[in-house]
């Protein structure tokens, strides 16, 4: 739009002597009056003109050069038709359909370089973003393509995650954002590394996680996963193989196998692109994630434990959200005399989990209505503690205490204790478990 130039009140009359005819591509207006009246012109900057003769016949001309009264002129524009003109015919900077229309294309400052063009060629159907001389967006039927660092990001349709590209990290010893390997370098561009990438990095879908109908496998239903610098995604439930070398109580911990993505395009094999491992799974402040100790490309994104038998997986109810809970709790402490000393209990929970759901059961003999049991994060320095709720009293002269959200530390212990001394005893279940950060 900038390159099309306006002026107030420029009006003019041919001057060549003679006139000019039908095919002649340049004339001059009257003396001094293409400096005082008509605008300057450099690059492909131009300006609209009427030529108007006598008998009142008009054309559109496109002048793309100006020195002086001297004007060079495309003939014949809008539909207009080109004819002889007289010397004294008038040359007028009009408004023009085609002035209008150049308005509706494209919005630009005064050098054209930053501008906004609604089709930059005849029916292309692009809206394209320009700043400083270079294309930085195009909005075409496909979405949103963003550029920077001379590299697209490519927006998609969400509901079209097979074609997904919007995100891909590429590692210059940090991670970026963008498609093919290219993009917004985070150590670049740390506002959007914390407003956005954290956002994005570990599960976007979370899997919901059930047994397999084969001892020591599990189902894992659709998900999606950034996993390091891919994006991993299931669109049907992946049955995973049997762990290895199970035994009673061993846990281990479920990755996706970064070698076997493809970005965006959908797993389908669990058995191979998914594994099992009894390993501690280590946290990535580049990524966000729990990462495989050693295999260190590879995200965790589960764990589980076999049972007493052991003859398969403890039995887990799980909805896809943030708490998953054991089928059966599992028996972390046997009861036993606590007193006022805390003891410490390990629950039975992954190895990179430190938040559990815990049940304590006692038999208070008859201290049932004095004594009260605590709990804490084993290693605070807290006095006081929290205290277990009771909530009955069952048959077999057990009290019961409603199921609390516990935090532990890498330990993954907490320390219990007992109000007053005496002959009171209680134990510790686990009941579940609450899914990390950046799982």
């Amino acid at each position: 739009m900038a390159n099309l130039k306006f002026a107030n009140f420029a009006t003019s009359t041919i001057a060549d002597v003679g006139g000019i005819a039908a095919g002649d591509l340049a004339l001059n207006v009257a003396s001094g009056h293409g400096d005082a009246k008509f605008p300057s012109l450099t690059g492909s900057q131009y300006f609209l003109c009427v030529l108007v003769d006598a008998s009142a016949n008009r054309e559109i001309v496109k002048v793309t050069a100006r020195s002086g009264d001297a004007f060079t002129i495309e003939r014949a524009q809008e539909g207009t038709i080109a004819r002889a003109y007289s010397q004294g015919d008038k040359v007028e900077l009009r408004a023009t359909k085609g002035t209008f229309e150049a308005l509706q294309s494209e919005i630009s400052d005064a050098d054209t370089d930053t501008k906004i063009q609604c089709e930059e060629s005849a029916d292309e159907d692009i809206i394209r973003i320009d700043v400083g001389g270079t294309e930085k967006a195009i909005i075409d039927s496909t979405g949103l393509h963003m550029q920077t660092n001379d590299e697209f990001i490519t927006g998609r349709n969400v509901a079209d995650s097979s074609d997904i590209d919007l995100i891909k990290v590429n590692t210059d010893d940090q991670p970026e954002i963008g498609g093919s390997g290219n993009g917004i370098k985070m150590a670049e561009h740390v506002t959007f590394h914390t407003a956005l990438a954290r956002l994005l990095y570990g599960q976007i879908c979370r899997a919901l996680f059930e047994n397999g109908s084969s001892a020591y496998t599990l189902d894992v239903n659709p998900a999606t996963y950034w996993c390091k610098d891919k994006l991993a995604r299931w669109t049907t439930e992946l049955t995973t193989a049997a762990a290895g070398s199970p035994s009673a109580g061993k846990k281990y911990c479920l990755f996706i196998d970064y070698s076997e993505i493809s970005d965006g395009v959908a797993l389908t094999d669990g058995t191979t692109q998914l594994y099992f491992d009894d390993v501690v799974p280590v946290w990535s402040d580049t990524y966000g994630q729990w990462m495989h100790p050693t295999a260190t490309d590879d995200t965790c994104i589960f764990g589980i434990q076999c049972n007493a038998t052991p003859d398969d997986f403890i039995e887990i109810i799980h909805d896809g959200g943030d708490f998953l809970t054991y089928a059966d709790a599992i028996t972390s402490y046997n009861k036993a005399d606590v007193d006022t000393t805390p003891v410490d209990v390990t629950l039975d929970i992954p190895a990179f989990c430190t938040r559990a759901s815990a049940i304590l059961v006692s038999d208070p003999a008859g201290d049932a209505n004095t004594i009260t049991f605590y709990w804490k994060t084993t290693g605070q320095t807290g006095t006081t503690g929290h205290p277990f709720v009771r909530v009955r009293e069952t048959q077999s002269n057990l009290t019961q205490y409603q199921a609390t959200p516990v935090f532990t530390d890498a330990s993954q212990q907490i320390s219990i204790w007992a109000s007053a001394g005496g002959s009171a005893e209680a134990g510790v279940l686990t009941d579940g478990y609450y899914f990390p950060r950046g799982m």
